[in-house]
């Protein structure tokens, strides 16, 4: 047995449990985790932790890093399948054993030839899944683009190669949502693609004027394949408290990244689960201007962190919570790791306990911030 390289024992770590920090030695036996004690005596293979902290593997359930990786630079795309690999390393560098990845349907500025890559992104994954390439547990999360007449077709493509576990109810439209300021707007837009005031001014009509046309029916659409498929149905940027009442009306267990306190507080009343940003939460604001998550923090509405665009970030988030709120470390890993594994109905991972799946991080808290030392997705070190 202590040959066995699927059972080890870490030892001297100070493990983050659900209600309290403690120096534990934590087994793990071929992909789960065994016992866990003070002072335990195992006769496993032991890795000494130096005193550093061990905690339950980080779960993210919206990460656009992907995109990233597959269009690294404007106009240089990458291939998908070379993509996937790149971005599945950087997740697990930065302890997410976990993630969903949002792949968007019906994109801001897409056409048709641009949304098959979205659907690349899917096959990609899976097929490095099912060959053993990947580090960690990737799962499907389908963002709806409901002002594209495109997404429906897309939809049902995407269900067809993969069942999503998450569907999320988007709307991007200039005037409303994540872009109520125009203006903001038209800045981002310019520095991000370079257009000009005329092009700007085309873009927000035909995009208003196909929310106008698409938007109610492809949301009936959507929450219906979605409950079909039993995917947790989700709803984004939501601005106000009608908007929150809409998507509860709806379905929606989640509300991702309110874009005011108003909404944030609206959706924590009516049972569903508010997701902020961790980048917005280190940034201290927003990057399109609308609230900042420390604001949902402070009034007690925020309770799940996601790492979005820049998956360091959630690690680095958790941390800051401990630091700069009323947080204790076991509070704030739950918002990244016990939160939202309930919320997915992920029973197997979320915590150091016994008979979970050995999804475990291993981190040095530093001068420049928590360092991810080493990294178990199932038992297997993968960082």
């Amino acid at each position: 047995m202590p040959d066995d390289p699927n059972c080890f024992a870490l030892c001297n770590a100070q493990a983050v449990l659900p209600e309290r920090l403690a120096l534990l030695t934590v087994e793990v036996r071929h992909g789960r985790i065994g016992r866990i004690g003070e002072g335990l005596q195992t006769s496993l293979r032991q890795i000494d932790c130096e005193g550093d902290y061990l905690l339950p593997g980080l779960i993210e359930l919206h990460t656009d890093n992907f995109e990233r990786h597959r269009i690294p630079r404007l106009g240089a795309p990458w291939l998908a399948k070379r993509a996937v690999l790149s971005h599945d390393a950087e997740l697990a560098s930065a302890g997410i054993t976990t993630a969903f990845d949002a792949v968007t349907l019906g994109a801001d500025l897409s056409d048709e030839a641009n949304d098959e890559s979205y659907l690349e992104e899917i096959l990609a994954t899976l097929s490095a899944q099912r060959t053993g390439l990947l580090r960690v547990d990737h799962q499907l999360h389908l963002r709806c683009e409901l002002s594209s007449p495109r997404m429906p077709a897309q939809l049902l493509r995407a269900c067809e190669i993969r069942s999503p576990r998450i569907v999320s109810l988007m709307d991007h439209t200039p005037g409303q949502g994540q872009w109520t300021d125009l203006g903001r707007f038209r800045r981002h837009y310019q520095a991000r693609y370079g257009m000009t005031a005329e092009r700007l001014d085309a873009l927000i009509a035909r995009r208003q004027q196909a929310r106008a046309t698409f938007a109610d029916e492809n949301r009936r659409f959507a929450i219906r394949v979605a409950t079909e498929y039993a995917a947790i149905i989700a709803s984004h940027d939501d601005c106000n408290a009608a908007s929150i009442a809409d998507a509860h009306r709806d379905g929606c267990r989640i509300a991702e990244f309110p874009t005011s306190l108003e909404a944030a507080i609206a959706a924590a009343g009516r049972g569903m689960n508010v997701v902020a940003g961790a980048p917005n939460l280190i940034r201290n604001g927003s990057h399109s201007g609308n609230i900042a998550a420390s604001e949902l923090v402070k009034a007690g509405v925020c309770h799940i962190l996601s790492s979005d665009y820049f998956p360091p970030s959630l690690l680095q988030a958790a941390f800051y919570l401990s630091s700069h709120f009323h947080h204790s470390l076991p509070q704030a890993i739950a918002s990244v790791a016990e939160v939202p594994a309930r919320v997915l109905g992920l029973h197997d991972r979320g915590r150091i306990q016994t008979g979970h799946r050995a999804d475990l991080v291993r981190v040095r808290d530093s001068a420049h911030g928590p360092v991810v030392v080493a990294t178990w997705c199932g038992g297997r070190q993968v960082a």
